[in-house]
């Protein structure tokens, strides 16, 4: 059995459970802590040792010569100073930071550099991640050597890799393997719905020298890793896929990156993109720049082979390096092209598109040159004819470009917002102005529309004033000529206000046509509303109702309601409070001159005084009238005088009758019931009016022979009408 404990609370001894008491110890036990390194203990790897699920462990900047393993534990593990001054030294050997003991989510590294890992004929230098899902954010994994997946390696979970930079990480003296990944190597199994996220990361400047394929990111096996939102620049791979190599039998998804001077050298195919489905696998590319990468066979930009009919490409702009193609589909393997749609595939001196390339099928592709604003700088100019010329509709759209701006906006002034092609979204100036700012009106008669007035609206900057919502406040009404979809850049529209009026005096208002950016304009709005008045008068402003029998209803007194203004009296409504009751004879308008009743009732719930209101809400006057009403409620109650006089088979008591809040002037009928068997009961008198001072009966109770000896208790009934009150009377019955 539990042992207990007796606690003293609130000055009363509690017993709580032992077992209760264990749990609440184990639960202070388990609170978040922050294990401090190396203040707490001397190395990170000690740290998590020690945690417990939830707990940070800290660590302070310093370089530290260990290979953390995170134990399968749900904790933090983040740098106090960031990547510039916490390092973690793998020392070549071995991977630096693993996860493989199934961590979920709430597993995080942030803010170390990661360097000096070495695998020799293994992956993972940097990290490795197997069957797991931690959270990997605001790294730098740099030095580090493996022969694949040799910043990262993710075997199966689905990790969330977030802006870390991956960068100079390379197969030196750890061998090679075919399955690549400079960067990152996404391989093993998972599903789209829980897949590997690499997102807002910068992957530059790794590369697998031999035998492999993805410098900066290989994807393979069942694998469906969604690469968002990444710059992925300057890696090299022997074979195929300079920055990025799919070859999955899964669903990767590519959106948004911007993918640049990438080289796919040793005889290898696509600088910046190679890509090789599975008989059923889609590989999906979305909005991504590929631009200035080099290829050995000359496929600068995107190599699609293997079931190439499973890649889709939309709004993409790839611009090959010089005499290089920018789109190649090779036929080894199918016959079929891949979907192309939206998409500007250039090259300067070469074919854009080779191969087997379909690019006519589908709507929206095109050859020329995307005008970046610079040779490092993949925004576009305002005369790109790469400006809103993509596909809306198509899934997985990005709602934001590389730089956070909203991602589908108008950027050529035709007031129709249409996704540019590439990661970034040209964002021109949207704004206008309005004249004049303020509009007056002369005063008006309430329930009538003036003349217009007119505003004009002009729209400024570099693109068409969009707008989200045009809306006037207060007794203002308005019509415009504006152009629903927006109002281009250097044109003007016009509003024409008008005054409404549904009351008298100022009356204040307002017109503001916001944008899709928020940018609004504003016309203040005055008016003077003017009108004939009703007002309202009540004879007389209060009733007093003669005493009443309670329950019961009054005859009924009249309130006159007159309109003795010069305009209609609108009554809203009429409300008896209290103990009353109001018929309104006066409907709902009530025209200047004329006069209605409204009859009161009193009906009281008790006796004693009683007041209440009738309330008319009408619109002769600011606020409600309350008009007083004051009654009186009259009542009974009965009462057995503590005399009885007892004869040989029957026994009578004194009943009294006493009057409540007044004179009880009718007659009240009197009654018995729950009397053992083969008795009665009589009253002298059997009706008994109280009056004034009250009256009396007595009521005699006679025994019969037969009737079983005991205590009872008889209910006495007084009754009037619907009106009664009851008394028990005790009855004690002895047979010899």
């Amino acid at each position: 059995m539990p042992r207990c404990l007796a606690v003293r609370i609130g000055g009363t001894f509690r017993v709580i459970s032992g077992l209760i008491l264990l749990s609440f110890l184990a639960g202070i036990s388990k609170a978040q802590t922050v294990i401090n390194v190396p203040a707490d203990q001397a190395t990170i790897q000690a740290g998590i040792n020690i945690a417990n699920s939830g707990d940070t462990i800290m660590v302070a900047p310093g370089t530290y010569g260990e290979h953390i393993n995170f134990v399968g534990k749900a904790v933090t593990v983040k740098s106090s100073g960031g990547p510039s001054v916490t390092i973690i030294d793998g020392g070549a050997n071995g991977s630096v930071v693993t996860f493989k003991n199934g961590e979920t989510a709430s597993s995080q590294l942030s803010g170390f550099t990661i360097r000096n890992g070495l695998q020799n004929g293994l992956a993972g230098g940097g990290i490795l991640i197997s069957g797991a899902s931690p959270t990997i954010t605001g790294n730098v994994i740099t030095g580090n050597h493996a022969a694949i997946g040799i910043g990262i390696y993710i075997n199966g979970g689905s990790p969330v890799i977030k802006n870390n930079t991956i960068t100079g990480n390379d197969q030196a003296g750890a061998g090679d393997g075919g399955q690549g990944g400079g960067g990152i190597l996404v391989s093993g199994t998972n599903s789209s719905a829980a897949a590997p996220q690499i997102l807002e990361n910068r992957i530059t400047n790794n590369s697998v020298s031999s035998g492999g394929s993805g410098g900066g990111i290989s994807v393979t096996y069942y694998s469906s890793p969604l690469i968002q939102n990444n710059l992925i620049q300057g890696n090299t791979a022997y074979n195929g896929g300079g920055g990025i190599s799919l070859q999955s039998y899964n669903a990767p998804l590519v959106v948004q990156n911007v993918i640049t001077n990438n080289s796919a050298l040793g005889g290898g195919s696509g600088g910046g993109i190679w890509v090789s489905p599975g008989s059923s696998s889609p590989h999906i590319f979305l909005n991504n720049t590929i631009a200035g990468n080099t290829a050995f066979d000359q496929s600068s930009g995107i190599f699609v082979t293997g079931f190439g009919s499973n890649a889709s490409f939309t709004n993409n702009i790839v611009v090959a390096a010089s005499g290089q193609t920018a789109v190649t589909c090779n036929s080894t393997y199918s016959t079929i092209s891949p979907f192309f749609s939206y998409n500007d595939a250039y090259s300067s001196s070469a074919q854009a598109w080779a191969g087997i390339c379909d690019t006519t099928s589908q709507a929206g592709n095109i050859s020329v040159d995307p005008q970046f604003a610079g040779a490092a700088d993949f925004h576009l100019r305002s005369s790109s004819p790469a400006i809103d010329v993509g596909d809306n509709t198509r899934p997985n759209l990005p709602s934001t470009d590389l730089d956070g701006n909203q991602r589908i906006w108008d950027g050529n002034n035709d007031c129709m917002s249409t996704i540019d092609l590439g990661a970034y979204e040209l964002h021109p100036s949207m704004g206008a102005t309005i004249s004049p700012t303020s509009l007056t009106f002369p005063s008006q008669l309430v329930g009538t529309t003036s003349s217009p007035q007119s505003a004009t609206l002009t729209a400024v900057y570099s693109t068409c004033f969009q707008f989200a919502s045009i809306q006037i406040s207060g007794d203002f009404i308005q019509m415009n000529n504006c152009p629903t979809l927006g109002l281009p850049a250097g044109t003007s529209c016009t509003f024409s206000i008008s005054f409404a009026p549904t009351a008298g005096g100022t009356r204040y208002g307002s017109l503001t046509g916001t944008s899709i950016t928020g940018a609004a304009v504003n016309i203040a709005l005055t008016g003077t509303g003017y009108k004939p008045t009703p007002v309202a008068a009540f004879s007389p402003t209060s009733l007093v109702f003669s005493p009443q029998i309670v329950t019961t209803a009054s005859s009924s007194q009249t309130i006159t309601v007159s309109n003795v203004g010069n305009a209609p009296l609108t009554i809203y409504s009429v409300t008896a409070m209290g103990d009353f009751v109001a018929t309104n004879g006066c409907g709902s308008t009530l025209n200047a001159g004329a006069s209605c009743p409204i009859n009161v009732s009193f009906v009281p719930s008790t006796f004693g005084y009683r007041d209440g209101l009738i309330v008319v809400n009408e619109n002769g006057d600011t606020s409600p009238q309350n008009l007083g009403l004051t009654g009186t409620g009259v009542d009974f109650y009965l009462n057995l005088v503590n005399t009885k006089i007892r004869g040989s088979s029957s026994v009578s008591y004194t009943l009294n009758l006493t009057p409540l809040g007044g004179s009880f002037g009718n007659p009240v009928v009197l009654s018995c019931s729950g009397l053992p068997s083969y008795s009665t009961c009589a009253f002298s008198p059997q009706q008994v009016v109280p009056g004034t001072v009250g009256a009396s009966s007595i009521v005699t109770a006679s025994i019969g022979e037969k009737t079983p000896s005991g205590n009872y208790l008889v209910t006495v009934t007084g009754t009037w009408g619907a009106l009664s009150h009851s008394i028990q009377v005790p009855l004690g019955v002895t047979t010899h």
